[in-house]
């Protein structure tokens, strides 16, 4: 092998991925090569294949670890959550400990442009007090590097105000 011209030398140096030796996408510092439209489409695609089937492991496994959620509107979970961390513990627990069974999404739509896969569905579960909470979503996901990094959830809030319990203080 040649060696790097200095165009490729320098864009390591800049933490770019490195594109030579016939079209290939080394990884350098750690990055993964940039993943187009259709990639991401594909990857949010398999997340709610398994979300449909009550499997929400690979949707948490999705999400990065800086990942910024937020939930849009007028309730006690409109916010946003800064890290998965959070998400998980402020969000997911306190959510799900309100369910009786065993909750499901499935995706009705998937739009992708770029870095921002956008995603319609409908959830439904029942509440430990009998409410149905039969939701519609709109996420709204920017993805880097095969991770969602941010998150934009539109739902009906006043669903939520009806069928869900106010998250305990040290929840929030």
């Amino acid at each position: 092998m040649g060696a790097r011209n200095p165009e490729d030398a320098s864009a390591s140096i800049r933490g770019e991925p490195f594109v030579g030796w016939g079209g290939r996408v080394d990884r350098v510092r750690n990055r993964l090569p940039h993943l187009g439209a259709a990639e991401n489409k594909q990857l949010m695609e398999s997340v709610f294949a398994e979300l449909a089937d009550g499997n929400g492991q690979p949707f948490m496994s999705a999400l990065h670890d800086d990942v910024r959620w937020t939930v849009i509107g007028t309730s006690a979970w409109s916010r946003t959550y800064e890290g998965k961390r959070a998400v998980i513990d402020q969000l997911m627990r306190p959510l799900f400990s309100q369910f009786a069974d065993q909750y499901r999404a499935r995706a009705t739509r998937f739009i992708a442009d770029e870095d921002v896969v956008v995603v319609e569905a409908r959830g439904a579960v029942t509440t430990k007090s009998g409410k149905p909470y039969n939701q519609t979503y709109c996420y709204v996901c920017r993805l880097a590097d095969g991770k969602v990094r941010e998150l934009t959830e539109y739902l009906d809030t006043d669903l939520v105000n009806q069928a869900l319990q106010t998250p305990a203080s040290d929840q929030l």
